[in-house]
C-alpha cells in the first residue's frame, strides 16, 4: 500500500525561464534561445548582452573579423561598412593617398562633430548624404579645399565611399538639422558654389552620385513610415516619384509595388530599396539624384518633410494619392518654395496665383532671410 503522505508528482509544473532578454525583457525559455550579442565597449573589452531568439534575429549583423553578433545599434556607430563586400567590419578599409584627404566610409559625423544642440532629439530632422566627383583626378584636392578639408565648416564632413570613381569622389555628409535650419543656418549657397560647380559634378557628368536624404527615426511613427512605402512604390506614383528623384529606379534605389502597402514596414529592410528602413535610428530616402545646386538639395529635404506631414495627416487609403499631395505642396508653397518651384517648372502644379519658377527662387530666398 502507498504511504499516503506521499506528495504526488506535478507532471505539467509550469517551466522555468532559463533566462531574460536584455533587449526585449520577454522571458527566454530554453537554453539554445539565449544568444550573447556585442552592445558596448568599455575600455578595450566588448559588452555582452543575452538576447533572445526573436532579436538576436532581426536586430543584430554578424561582423566576420570580429566572429560575432552585434547589435545593428552598435554596428552603425562603431563599425565599419564595406561596400565592396556588403559587410560590416571592425576596421576601416585601407586607403590610397587621395583616400588621406577624407574620413573613412564607416565613420560617424556624431563623432566628430558632436550632435547639434539646436537640433532636439526628437524633432524632425535631416541629415543630408551628398555625392560628387571631381571633374578629373588633378582637381581632387582643389575639390575637396573648396570644401573646407574633410571637416568641412564645422556642419558636416568629408568622407570616402566605394561606388564613386577611385581618386576623384567624395560624400558630403551633414549634421542633422531641421527643415528651417537647413535653409537658414547650413547655407548651401555658401558651400556648393560656382567655383565648386567648376571643379566637381554629381548630376550631369556622371552617373555615379546621388542624394541620400536621412530622416531621424525617434520623429515619426511605424503607421507613418508605412504610408511612406505606400507612396513611394506605388505604381500609380512612378512618374511623380521619378520626376521628383530626377532619375529611376535603380540598383542603388530600387522601388517595388509588392511594397506598396503599410504592412511592408515589418519587411522591407533592404538597405538599397527606395525608401531603407532598416537603419535604427534614421528611416533613409534614396531616390535623389546627384545635384551640386543648392536649391535642388533643398528641394529634396523640403520633399521629404512635405511627404511626411502629408502622410501624418491622411488616412492610410490617401496615402498613395498622387493628386491629394500636390494640392498639400499647392496650399503650402510657402513651406515649401524650392519644391514648388521645381513643380512649377516641371508642371505638376499650377500654384496659387501662376508664381513663375523666377518668384519661387525669390521666395525661398525671403523665407530663408525671415526664419
Amino acid at each position: 500500500m502507498a504511504d499516503e503522505t506521499t506528495q504526488p508528482i506535478e507532471d505539467d509544473a509550469e517551466p522555468e525561464p532559463v533566462a531574460t532578454c536584455d533587449r526585449c525583457e520577454a522571458d527566454i525559455m530554453e537554453d539554445d534561445e539565449c544568444h550573447p550579442v556585442v552592445t558596448g565597449m568599455r575600455g578595450c573589452t566588448h559588452i555582452h548582452s543575452t538576447w533572445c531568439q526573436s532579436c538576436y534575429e532581426d536586430e543584430t549583423v554578424y561582423v566576420s573579423d570580429m566572429s560575432e553578433n552585434v547589435s545593428q545599434h552598435y554596428a552603425e556607430n562603431y563599425l565599419f561598412f564595406w561596400d565592396s563586400d556588403d559587410e560590416w567590419h571592425a576596421c576601416p578599409e585601407e586607403q590610397d593617398e587621395s583616400d588621406e584627404l577624407l574620413y573613412d566610409y564607416g565613420t560617424d559625423i556624431i563623432r566628430i562633430h558632436g550632435w547639434p544642440n539646436r537640433t532636439p532629439r526628437d524633432s524632425l530632422c535631416f541629415g543630408v548624404e551628398l555625392e560628387m566627383e571631381s571633374k578629373s583626378q588633378s582637381l581632387f584636392a582643389d575639390m575637396v579645399a573648396l570644401l573646407g578639408g574633410k571637416d568641412g565648416n564645422g556642419r558636416y564632413i568629408l568622407k570616402t565611399d566605394g561606388s564613386l570613381a577611385d581618386g576623384k569622389g567624395a560624400e558630403l555628409v551633414t549634421l542633422p538639422y531641421i527643415l528651417e535650419d537647413h535653409r537658414k543656418l547650413f547655407r548651401w549657397d555658401n558651400v556648393l558654389t560656382s567655383t565648386l560647380r567648376r571643379v566637381a559634378h554629381s548630376g550631369s557628368g556622371t552617373t555615379n552620385c546621388g542624394i541620400h536624404v536621412h530622416v531621424n527615426r525617434d520623429a515619426l511613427t511605424p503607421l507613418t513610415i508605412g504610408k511612406l512605402l505606400v507612396f513611394l512604390n506605388s505604381p500609380e506614383n512612378d512618374s511623380l516619384v521619378t520626376c521628383i528623384a530626377q532619375r529611376s529606379s535603380g540598383g542603388m534605389c530600387e522601388r517595388d509595388a509588392r511594397k506598396n502597402k503599410v504592412t511592408a514596414v515589418k519587411t522591407a529592410n533592404e538597405r538599397y530599396d527606395i525608401l531603407n528602413i532598416g537603419n535604427y535610428k534614421t528611416i533613409e530616402f534614396r531616390m535623389f539624384r546627384g545635384n551640386l545646386r543648392p536649391e535642388r538639395v533643398l528641394k529634396n529635404v523640403e520633399f521629404c518633410h512635405a511627404l511626411i506631414r502629408f502622410c501624418e495627416s491622411v488616412s492610410i487609403q490617401d496615402a498613395g494619392e498622387r493628386h491629394g499631395f500636390l494640392r498639400y505642396v499647392e496650399q503650402n508653397t510657402k513651406h515649401y518654395p524650392n519644391l514648388a518651384a521645381f513643380l512649377v517648372e516641371k508642371e505638376r502644379i499650377t500654384a496659387p496665383h501662376a508664381r513663375s519658377t523666377a518668384e519661387y527662387a525669390i521666395l525661398a530666398r525671403t523665407v530663408a532671410a525671415e526664419a
